[in-house]
């Protein structure tokens, strides 16, 4: 495939895949309160809930933290209430069973309907915060997240890249000599088609990256989590450091979420 002839594939692949999603960025300069949108730190917790624990009876670590009051219109999330993700920070696997990723027995998504502004910090034990130095935690402290809309396209770490890179070469009549993007691209053009559709940071919906691969693919079981709920990203070690600069992500079925049950996720996370 000729550069010219790659570059009309990228731009049938962006018309053909572009979604809106919410690109996640950590304001250091803000000040965390229990109700913000955050990574780390004390959770806001309803009281009424029996608080999240790993198989061993331990108590799960707040990841990241979503507050639905503050996200834009969009149908395809929660409009309010506090969406969390927990994992365990009892073990460097930091709750993923690589066997078996939607395994919920070390990690959570628990979603609040309605959040309690009355709710003081002091009300929560400080043992929800879980900064110790025993602790094994892709998190160094607690970080507030901006949130800004965001047009987003696949990658090629996403297991249909392969699929929506074919269709669109076949409907620009585009002929493929080779199985795959990989061989079919030159090194370099490959390069580009990773520099174009770059899939790394911290996001809320969109399409997922990975330093190894999808657990999707090559997996019939786990693509009816269709839907990429969040990603949090390692960002040099910072804030956020997976393993050997790895990433993360949640994973969900469509329905399901428009239902909002979280009860049924993959969650996995990778390094290099």
């Amino acid at each position: 495939m000729t550069r010219e002839e790659l570059i009309k594939v990228i731009e049938k692949i962006k018309e053909k895949s572009a979604m809106k999603a919410y690109s996640l960025t950590v304001n250091p300069d803000k000040v965390p309160d229990i109700f913000q949108s955050k990574i780390g730190g004390l959770p806001y917790w309803d009281s009424t809930k029996e608080y999240p624990k790993d198989e061993n009876g331990s108590l799960l670590f707040l990841l990241a933290q979503i507050n639905c009051d503050d996200l834009p219109e969009d149908d395809r999330l929660p409009q309010k209430g506090m969406l969390q993700f927990f994992i365990d920070s009892g073990d460097m696997d930091f709750g993923l069973d690589f066997k078996q990723g939607d395994s919920r027995k070390n990690f959570r998504v628990v979603y609040h309907e309605n959040i309690n502004y009355d709710v003081k910090a002091e009300d929560i034990p400080d043992a929800y915060k879980l900064l110790s130095e025993d602790d094994y935690l892709p998190t160094n402290g607690e970080y507030v997240l901006d949130i800004e809309e965001k047009t987003v396209y696949t990658n090629p770490e996403e297991y249909n890249f392969e699929n929506i890179f074919k269709e669109s070469a076949k409907e620009l009549g585009i002929k493929m000599t080779a199985d795959n993007v990989y061989d079919e691209v030159s090194q370099e053009g490959y390069s580009y088609l990773c520099d174009v559709f770059n899939g790394f940071g911290h996001f809320l919906l969109g399409y997922p990256c990975f330093t190894q691969c999808d657990p999707r693919d090559d997996c019939e079981e786990y693509q009816v989590y269709d839907t990429m709920l969040i990603q949090i990203d390692s960002d040099g070690g910072e804030y956020v450091t997976w393993g050997d600069a790895g990433i993360g992500n949640f994973f969900i079925n469509k329905e399901d979420l428009k239902n909002k049950n979280f009860d049924r996720i993959l969650y996995n996370w990778d390094c290099c």
